[in-house]
């Protein structure tokens, strides 16, 4: 049952930050999206959820990749998944 209550309450985050960064979006708020879609990517990685979170990263920089405050919290959640840095470019 405890594996059944985990994934209902990471289903519920999944919803709630959604909601987040379209709420963000709305507001042309990109940055704070972005943000918010770095957070879901470190849950994410923390769960052992590694392919979505290296999406979400991905997703993140897409969207607002001249932030400082994404890049930094893409760069810690991709070495929670073991990746080598990223160069920019």
């Amino acid at each position: 049952m405890a594996s059944a209550t985990f994934t209902r309450k990471v289903t519920v985050s999944r919803k709630n930050s959604a909601a987040g960064v379209a709420a963000a979006n709305h507001h042309g708020m990109k940055e704070f999206a972005s943000i918010i879609i770095v957070g879901e990517a470190a849950r994410d990685a923390a769960y052992g959820y590694s392919d979505p979170a290296r999406r979400e990263v991905n997703e993140a920089l897409q969207l607002q990749s001249g932030s400082k405050d994404a890049r930094v919290s893409a760069a810690r959640t991709l070495a929670l998944l073991g990746e080598p840095p990223r160069r920019r470019s």
